[in-house]
């Protein structure tokens, strides 16, 4: 079955380190932007799908399997991870999720042509050729493996999943920042389309995820971000449970839905008064304007532990008398 699909064919050619398996990158032509592509936001209402492809998650999508319509039999994760498993090449989850998110959303445009054997390949060869044979890196992974890139830098991130609540142990980023010895923290698992990494929400954030303002698919442009339990390079693959991101309502932001994943050139908009959080964290930016202008004044403190305020007409006429003397 695997020889139909392509796969053994690849994977015994690949014993180049530097052989260019997809021809889409560098590309040739300018890549259409997914807004331009759907035109419209993803659709929410209800609509009639396979089992299999309504069903999928991010924590599923790598056991999905694929069938061709000649027999029962399908290909399934193994044989994708088998496929590029020795070059380092990120896991096929990541790309069923996303096109299987495309088929739920945008059924009529799709009409179960994306979430195919043929486009999760060429994909994975996509990736392969941008990770492995040109160093490129995703956000995350250059946040885990290279230390270079700040977790507080801006960036976007989506959010793929929704964790259930866990208490903190006392001593933790999370204690610092609350005060309190233990207490329930909403843990979600954020991705740049590439990896994944967890995330702590502090209170105001949980308490936007509760009012239904967070959710999975939503995309978050983070700022101030802080990693805790890193000690050193890791790749995305190993990561512990324990290594997660923690995120501010002071900078973290809801996007677009059209907005790319990764590492944010541009910053966002500036924060205005009403939402600056107490407790929020750092604030990115904002935008304040100058209303009035007081004068100089000038504390005097005299012999007798007294101290006067004098304007600064009168703080120049003592410095005239004083220098007349």
């Amino acid at each position: 079955m695997r020889g139909s699909y392509g796969l053994s064919k690849l994977s015994s050619g690949a014993s180049g380190c530097k052989r260019k398996v997809s021809t889409r990158y560098p590309s040739r032509h300018a890549r259409i932007h997914i807004k331009e592509f759907f035109a419209v936001p993803p659709l929410k209402k209800k609509v009639h799908f396979p089992n299999p492809v309504r069903q999928v998650t991010s924590g599923n999508a790598g056991e999905y399997i694929f069938h061709d319509g000649s027999d029962d039999n399908g290909i399934g994760g193994e044989a994708f991870i088998h496929l590029l498993a020795q070059h380092g090449a990120s896991l096929h989850l990541w790309i069923v999720w996303k096109l299987a998110c495309y088929e739920r959303y945008y059924p009529a445009r799709c009409a179960g042509k994306f979430l195919t054997v043929s486009n999760v390949l060429e994909e994975l060869k996509y990736r392969y050729e941008r990770e492995v044979n040109h160093g490129h890196r995703s956000i995350i992974k250059k946040v885990l493996e290279e230390g270079d890139i700040l977790p507080s830098s801006m960036m976007i991130l989506c959010i793929s999943s929704i964790h259930s609540n866990h208490v903190m142990e006392s001593g933790t980023l999370f204690q610092a920042q609350t005060g309190n010895k233990s207490r329930e923290a909403v843990k979600v698992e954020l991705t740049d389309g590439w990896y994944s990494i967890n995330a702590i929400l502090d209170a105001p954030l949980s308490k936007q995820l509760d009012a239904g303002r967070l959710f999975v698919g939503q995309k978050l442009r983070i700022w101030g971000a802080e990693l805790c339990g890193w000690n050193g390079p890791v790749s995305p693959f190993e990561v512990s449970s324990t290594i997660s991101l923690f995120l501010h309502i002071n900078g973290t932001y809801r996007v677009h839905w059209s907005a790319r994943l990764g590492f944010c050139k541009v910053a966002g908009p500036p924060l205005a008064f009403k939402c600056i959080k107490n407790n929020g964290g750092l604030i990115p930016q904002t935008l304040a304007g100058i209303t009035r202008i007081y004068p100089i004044l000038y504390k005097e403190r005299l012999s007798s532990e007294r101290s006067v305020v004098l304007s600064e007409r009168m703080e120049n006429k003592m410095m005239e008398l004083h220098n007349q003397r």
